[in-house]
């Protein structure tokens, strides 16, 4: 029997099923403001380290407010507090979160959180956060920088006062097909592209790029205008919205509303790669605890003969591996069959699958004997499944992809609960003298799915899961469930207030897709890990540790990365082969081992090889102040040195580095080709490596430089970068006018050669017919 529920949201008293089970009371957390307490789009925070680890160590776009319920401490805030819970509420729809600092009878100081944020210590204070987190280079804190504002208090002048802060992350408006950098590394998914007759960005089409920033798509816009390209496309009305997979011609056209951010994030999130973190990065929402062994992150990445041991064969984890030839994928039946794939992979992910690609044009070893290319192998959940079935996993064509993540769902081991009303009772308290808490999966559908499995064998410490089929209009009811299916976390929290031994205190909690994300495994692990660190800390700091403990190997491994070569005459067709589907990360150093700088330049190459250590990199290094020419084809001159770029050789593009030469920036660089997210440039002539004797020779005016670069400091790394770049932009520009010129010369040249062998031609001619004539008149 369900009692009434008081103003703060709590049901004061749930009684079970038969006479021996315990009575709970289901206790939900509200917020000390009630400013916000009949409002869902406004996530109310009070201790520092939670805004520290929501806000500030994250990327998503937020609306920020410093409120407190003291008159005396923030006159206004009541009438502000609707304003704001209006913005938040519109602001929903551009993928913001929301969150009301609680500094009720802290003020001034509010715990120290206004000072974390950098935001003056009074209330009410508004503030919009619309750039990523950024790491401080000497203290290594993570700190993130914020909008103040400044306005007319009113839900319209808050929204508009992020919206105009959001970033433009878009790529210069369309006017040809395919772009030039489209595909430029396998980082690459695709291209979202937004057909419209506006002349200025949407702020919605901008959050959308920066929501999916770092994940492997590019978003672009085609004007109306365009005619060609909205043709080959096949537009016909405006705005149109599509994503064109990597590695497909046709575009997939969204037939959502277009006003709809639900709607589109959930169909951009199909296309798009798992998030690429820095190794630098803190631990983000998608990042932080799901998954704990680090086993299912991985999103179709590639996969090569030494990896393949390791991530594949020695992991309990079902996987789906793509074996594909990147030099044979022209005809349209392939290209079909690898969007097919494509679509699985990311399914696979969400779900708790591995999936990975192997290039048989890199990896033979890895494809030998295996059929006709492209095919998908499954290996089937747990170590000892995997060595029974090694000399013959089964085996799906690439256009069968479904089937094969089907046979890798079927593989995984079912350890939910099947619970049913009556039986829900004893699951939760089953759970909680077990020092549980319970994840239940409330929903129509018959069998528990892929993930829910996957959840249960990837997180077994702490946490119980059961599958509810088909619950009862009165147990969603007590539960305040509105729509399945539906994750609820269920967790003691201890005896309850009446003092009877029989009765204790119950936690509910929903899963929140405008806090989680889309609930694929990665967020769901994270909210039930959340859940049970808040209700058993042992457990979080079990998934903590056991998370560490697994990927240090991986570091172990990484040291003893392969050498770093030198390119010379004879090495080079060894180091970056022209036909090779790697990426070379060529460093133009200062000198040779002989020079004073070698050392510690190079160690800055080796930690870079190390950070990319499962990225299809190749790293070299090449003597900048020898190698002119071959440097000189890279637009590296020595003034730049020490320098890195990144190298496509099959394609002939790469990207230069700009800005002061470390770790950090190397590594932003090599990531960014990767992701998309850095453009690269064609080679106007094929690098040619001189056969010299490159020793003793170093660049003179290294000392200079690094003197110049120290004088510097004081005004940070930001105001050398853009000196280095305006720098770098005069010298790009000079070098085109003076190619341009050239060109010019060439041609007119050319012309009038071709010209005057005409004129000489036809001179020729005359004569000779007048001699003739001469002749017969005779």
């Amino acid at each position: 029997n369900s009692q009434t529920t008081n103003s703060h949201g709590v049901e004061d008293m749930w009684t079970f099923g038969p006479a021996a089970v315990a009575l709970l009371t289901l206790a939900r957390i509200s917020s000390a403001l009630t400013f916000f307490d009949d409002s869902k789009n406004v996530r109310v925070l009070s201790e520092k380290k939670d805004v520290e680890a929501e806000v500030i160590k994250s990327s998503q776009l937020i609306l920020l407010g410093i409120f407190s319920e003291d008159p005396d401490e923030c006159q206004g805030c009541d009438m502000l507090a609707k304003e704001f819970s209006k913005a938040a509420e519109n602001l929903l729809g551009y993928g913001v979160m929301t969150v009301a600092v609680d500094c009720t009878g802290a003020m001034p100081r509010c715990r120290g959180i206004p000072a974390s944020l950098n935001i003056g210590a009074h209330a009410p204070a508004i503030a919009a956060f619309t750039v990523p987190y950024q790491r401080n280079p000497y203290s290594n804190k993570a700190k993130r920088p914020s909008v103040g504002f400044e306005g007319k208090a009113n839900a319209r002048g808050i929204q508009r006062h992020l919206l105009k802060n959001i970033p433009n992350m878009l790529l210069e408006r369309v006017t040809s097909w395919p772009l030039p950098d489209a595909g430029d590394a396998d980082g690459t998914k695709g291209t979202v592209l937004l057909f419209t007759d506006r002349s200025s960005s949407s702020p919605l089409y901008k959050a959308l790029a920066y929501h999916f920033q770092r994940r492997g798509l590019q978003f672009a816009e085609v004007h109306s205008e365009e005619e060609d390209i909205v043709n080959e496309f096949g537009i016909d009305s405006f705005p149109t919205l599509t994503v064109v997979p990597e590695g497909v011609d046709s575009a997939v056209i969204f037939d959502g509303s277009i006003a709809s951010w639900d709607e589109i994030a959930t169909f951009i999130e199909e296309y798009a790669g798992e998030l690429i973190v820095n190794e630098e990065d803190p631990p983000s929402k998608e990042d932080d605890s799901s998954n704990q062994k680090g086993k299912s992150s991985k999103q179709a990445v590639f996969i090569d003969e030494e990896s393949f041991e390791e991530s594949i064969l020695k992991s309990d984890t079902a996987w789906m591996v793509l074996y594909r030839d990147g030099l044979k994928e022209d005809t349209k039946k392939t290209k079909k069959a690898l969007e097919t794939w494509g679509v699985e992979a990311a399914k696979a992910s969400q779900w708790g699958i591995g999936a990975a690609q192997v290039n048989c044009s890199a990896s033979p070893k890895l494809c030998s004997g295996g059929g006709a290319l492209p095919h998908v192998k499954v290996f089937d959940y747990g170590i000892e499944e995997k060595e029974d079935i090694l000399a013959a996993p089964e085996q799906f064509p690439a256009s069968e992809s479904a089937q094969a993540l089907e046979s890798a769902g079927e593989s995984i081991p079912d350890l939910t609960l099947k619970i049913n009303d009556m039986s829900l009772d004893n699951a939760i308290i089953g759970a909680s003298q077990d020092s549980k808490i319970l994840l239940v999966l409330m929903s129509n559908k018959d069998e528990p799915p892929v993930m829910l499995k996957s959840l249960a064998m990837a997180l077994p410490v702490g946490v119980a899961f059961a599958f509810f089929q088909s619950p009862d209009p009165q147990t969603l009811e007590r539960l305040q469930i509105n729509r399945l299916p539906m994750f609820i976390t269920m967790f003691s929290q201890g005896a309850s207030d009446s003092g009877n031994p029989n009765e204790m205190q119950l936690g509910v909690r929903a899963f929140d897709p405008r806090e989680f994300g889309k609930p694929t495994f990665s967020a769901v692990s994270n909210f039930i890990v959340q859940v049970a660190s808040q209700v058993y800390p042992e457990v979080g700091e079990h998934y903590m540790n056991n998370y560490q403990s697994e990927s240090k190997p991986s570091r172990r491994k990484t040291k003893d990365a392969k050498e770093i070569q030198e390119v010379t005459a004879s090495s080079w067709s060894e180091v970056c082969p022209p036909e090779a589907s790697n990426l070379c990360a060529i460093a133009f150093l200062s000198g040779g081992p002989g020079s004073s700088t070698f050392e510690d330049e190079m160690a800055i190459v080796k930690e870079a090889q190390v950070s990319q250590s499962s990225s299809p990199y190749v790293f070299s290094w090449a003597n900048g102040a020898c190698q002119l020419s071959m440097a000189e084809a890279f637009d590296v001159h020595p003034t730049q040195l020490p320098t890195l770029v990144a190298y496509s050789p099959k394609k002939q593009r790469f990207a230069g580095f700009i800005g002061v030469y470390g770790a950090e920036a190397v590594k932003d660089l090599l990531s960014g080709v990767l992701s998309g997210r850095v453009r690269t440039t064609p080679m106007y002539q094929s690098p040619e490596v001189s056969d010299l004797d490159c020793t003793g020779v170093e660049v003179d005016s290294s000392a200079d430089i690094a003197e110049v670069f120290e004088d510097e400091e004081d005004i940070g790394d930001f105001m050398a970068e853009i000196l280095a770049e305006e720098q770098r932009a005069k010298q790009e520009l000079a070098d085109e006018i003076a190619r341009e010129a050239a060109e010019a010369k060439q041609k007119a040249q050319e012309e009038a050669e071709a010209a005057a062998a005409e004129e000489a031609k036809a001179t020729k001619k005359k004569k000779k017919k007048k001699k003739k004539k001469k002749k017969s008149e005779l």
